[in-house]
């Protein structure tokens, strides 16, 4: 029988291969963790993550650490010698406030880091797809990366059940969600709605949803159904 723990070991790498061929990760940087349900784990509050200093494209699972959510243990256990991710007290931060999630994904992913660095909300009302899956994307004020100070703000900001995704001002991107499959859709999703925002800047125009189709689509996003009536509406709204 496959262990729980070995399973989400090799999930967490795979999603570093697909997100660093991605074109998400340069070099070393950004880092993947994980939640450990109660069952994998001697204790419920711990968490698998990426070391510091491993290509996200060749990682394997002996190269993960664990820690607990309470950071007892700083340096993590099973790292075989390497240290947890530099920003694993931002990591741990989110976990502690927000129970329902299991993954989280910080990367500096081009388009993202752009924006991040450009001083700009990230704008609403442009694309259906953002409207549903992503909503709105705070951008936290800059802090020193890996300091305590830029984990609070991240937590603090991520802690609406609403937000999926932040933007870290000058620094990069963060997504979380309930498994590693859907904090991976919502940092590409940031990525190509914010290339596509770059791209409509360059046009010089843009054209938003109206108020009656955005009010749509969150009926839809809440309730998970096409809102009745949503086809019928007037094409000139």
């Amino acid at each position: 029988m496959v262990d729980r723990f070995d399973i989400l070991g090799h999930a967490l790498c795979d999603t570093g291969h697909y997100l660093d061929a991605r074109g998400h990760f340069a070099g070393t940087d950004g880092n993947i963790s994980v939640r450990l349900p109660a069952r994998c784990s001697r204790d419920a509050d711990r968490v698998m993550i990426t070391p510091s200093g491993v290509r996200k494209g060749r990682i394997e699972p002996s190269d993960l650490c664990v820690m607990s959510l309470d950071m007892t243990d700083p340096r993590g256990s099973n790292c075989r010698g390497r240290v947890p991710s530099s920003e694993s007290k931002m990591h741990l931060a989110i976990y502690r406030g927000r129970s329902d999630v299991g993954a989280i994904i910080h990367a500096h992913s081009p388009y993202s880091v752009a924006w991040a660095c450009s001083g700009l909300p990230v704008p609403e009302g442009l694309h259906p797809e953002a409207e549903v899956h992503l909503g709105t994307v705070p951008v936290v004020p800059y802090w020193m990366p890996g300091s305590v100070r830029v984990a609070a703000q991240v937590a603090r900001t991520a802690r609406s059940p609403d937000t999926t995704c932040l933007l870290m001002a000058n620094h990069g991107a963060v997504a979380f969600g309930r498994t590693l499959d859907e904090a991976a859709d919502r940092l590409d999703m940031l990525e190509a709605y914010l290339k596509m925002v770059v791209a409509l800047r360059q046009i010089g125009a843009e054209d938003p949803l109206s108020a009656r189709n955005l009010d749509d689509l969150r009926k839809w996003a809440k309730r998970g159904s096409q809102p009745q009536g949503a086809d019928e509406a007037d094409p000139e709204d």
